[in-house]
């Protein structure tokens, strides 16, 4: 993956960007639309609708609307933040660098203790076991 390899080909992430851009175009074009029909005026709307309408629960739900679609834009930022290659890439490289280069050694070097330790028991075990018992 790109991630590994030092993050030298493509962002494995853009679509996050994609998706960032598509969302504020969309956002653009409510925005537009709502200015229009504040232009026109709600009250003017709701006389031409006639009694019974949804206009101003329709533009009160396009508001909350348009407030999640800033709340996910703003989180598609952040997660593309967080997904960049070159963060996680840091982060591969040390946990790598700090697990071959650290405690691969110390373990190394820990065993190669123990079997030592183990070997000179086993040695001796096996000198004394003779003469561990008396012959009657």
């Amino acid at each position: 993956s790109e991630y590994i390899k030092g993050c030298q080909g493509d962002d494995p992430v853009r679509e996050i960007l994609t998706l960032q851009a598509v969302l504020e175009e969309s956002m653009g074009f409510v925005n537009e639309r709502v200015d229009i029909a504040y232009e026109i005026g709600i009250a003017n709307m709701q006389e031409q609708c006639g009694e019974g309408n949804l206009v101003q629960p329709f533009f009160e739900s396009l508001s909350t609307l348009q407030d999640q679609f800033v709340m996910v834009s703003q989180a598609l930022g952040e997660a593309h933040e967080a997904l960049a290659c070159p963060r996680i890439n840091a982060l591969y490289v040390n946990a790598v660098h700090d697990a071959l280069c650290t405690d691969f050694a110390t373990a190394n070097s820990s065993g190669f203790i123990l079997f030592l330790v183990f070997s000179f028991c086993g040695m001796i075990l096996i000198s004394l076991r003779a003469a561990w018992r008396s012959a009657e």
